[in-house]
């Protein structure tokens, strides 16, 4: 048995690939009508990748919903190295002010959670979005250009 939203997504894609062009619109096709005929034909493409092994697309990994400990470990230590030393930031040339290393540690957990939020799209990021936070990056100003405040 398949997600029934990616059932819907796939059964979208398709009707969209037959009648996209011709103006089709997939709000206009009726509940009854998604499930039993563009449902069918999602449920065996499905069917049909499952058993050839590429439910992923190519170019494309699986990432779990929820990650784990070990996944959020290696996140946090891609962005700072020194988090794997144990005790590192607890040395006196860091002061005692930003709570040690257990603090640091617990900070750079909570930002690799939100970037594996972001992947899994259960952050900010839609997938249907994507084109206007496209827009967004090409709009920022790019490094080494003078911004319109003159700065």
């Amino acid at each position: 048995m398949h997600d029934p939203k990616m059932v819907e997504m796939v059964a979208r894609a398709i009707y969209l690939g037959r009648y996209g062009a011709e103006g089709g619109k997939w709000e206009a096709v009726e509940p009854r009508h998604m499930r039993e005929v563009w449902g069918f034909y999602a449920t065996a493409a499905l069917d049909a990748l499952a058993a050839a092994g590429r439910l992923v697309p190519e170019g494309w990994v699986a990432v779990p919903r929820e990650p784990t400990e070990g996944l959020l470990m290696s996140m946090a230590l891609r962005a700072d190295h020194a988090l794997g030393c144990s005790g590192y930031y607890n040395q006196f040339v860091f002061g005692v002010s930003g709570g040690g290393h257990a603090r640091r540690l617990e900070v750079a957990i909570s930002e690799a959670r939100k970037q594996h939020e972001e992947v899994v799209g259960t952050g900010f990021y839609k997938p249907e979005r994507d084109a206007e936070y496209r827009a967004m990056l090409a709009a920022a100003p790019q490094p080494g250009t003078v911004g319109e405040d003159g700065g």
